[in-house]
């Protein structure tokens, strides 16, 4: 009777819920960037529909998991209780405590069909495109983009720490392969992007800069990077150009100031113009100091 009691007014408050919940998850898709990851999802997404979706996958996945637990105990005890009244009752219970489960479980399913039949579709890390507006480094770089790829997770992230940070298992492998300090890389990146990895640079005359560490189409391509998108081709590529140029008498000479007024202005104007007396221009004046004091952040 007791039994019979709760599944009716679980019942009631479901099919209520209805009603109270249509206008919420019948709206518009909202933008949010602000959700913690679902467990058993392969990314966060900004959508709030999807959002829901994951919760609910996840919910399935809980109920399904518990209702077996629970029937794999009633068996036990059953079993165990064989000639003992007492026993088999509390096993009994815990039977039906597990079916209750699942009736439960198939209300919920029919109640987010008839609200929306896209809901009850278990898509774990499902990902739909939103902009997201990021602002600018500082140097030129827009830091605005879509979401639709596998590091949006990353980009989502509203420390700038926290996205680079993301990425130190490629920092670290590049550090080692090329001899760049982490604290370097890193530095770098921040000034550059700002920890997106699709951030992009205005359209110059040699092409556009893109991603973690802005290389434009033809260094990109000498380096060897075919998608600067890419975290770990973009990340491997820089890193390796910041080796070439720093060990290089002519230009870095193993001098990080000069390594960095090569990296940003060009080789080019480095020893034709930097090393005749001519005046570094605006944007590398500001972005020298401003990846050093960086690089001395990260270090410490």
């Amino acid at each position: 009777m007791k039994n019979k009691k709760t599944i009716f007014l679980a019942a009631a408050i479901f099919f209520i819920s209805i009603f109270i919940l249509r206008p919420v998850f019948s709206a518009e898709v909202n933008l949010y960037s602000n959700q913690q990851m679902i467990p058993g999802a392969t990314s966060r997404t900004c959508d709030v529909s999807t959002y829901i979706q994951q919760i609910i996958g996840f919910g399935y996945a809980t109920i399904g998991i518990l209702t077996m637990f629970m029937l794999g105990i009633g068996a036990f005890q059953y079993i165990m209780s064989i000639g003992n009244t007492a026993r088999m009752t509390s096993a009994k219970n815990t039977v039906n405590y597990a079916i209750l489960g699942l009736v439960l479980g198939l209300l919920s399913w029919i109640i987010l069909y008839t609200i929306n039949p896209n809901l009850v579709k278990v898509s774990l890390g499902e990902t739909v495109p939103c902009t997201i507006q990021w602002g600018s480094t500082g140097t030129g770089t827009t830091i605005t983009g879509t979401t639709t790829g596998k590091y949006d997770a990353i980009s989502l992230k509203n420390s700038i720490r926290d996205r680079i940070n993301s990425y130190n298992d490629i920092i670290k492998e590049a550090s080692e392969k090329y001899g760049v300090p982490e604290y370097m890389i890193k530095a770098v990146i921040y000034q550059e992007s700002r920890g997106v990895y699709d951030a992009t640079g205005p359209m110059t005359k040699y092409g556009q800069a893109v991603g973690l560490m802005q290389l434009i189409p033809s260094t990109a391509s000498g380096l060897g990077v075919a998608n600067s998108k890419d975290p770990y081709q973009n990340i491997m590529g820089g890193t390796k150009y910041l080796s070439q140029l720093y060990n290089n008498e002519k230009y870095g000479n193993k001098n990080w100031e000069r390594t960095l007024i090569a990296y940003n202005w060009g080789e080019g104007n480095l020893t034709k113009k930097y090393d005749n007396g001519s005046a570094l221009p605006a944007e590398t004046a500001k972005y020298v100091p401003s990846v050093l004091g960086l690089a001395e952040s990260f270090k410490k």
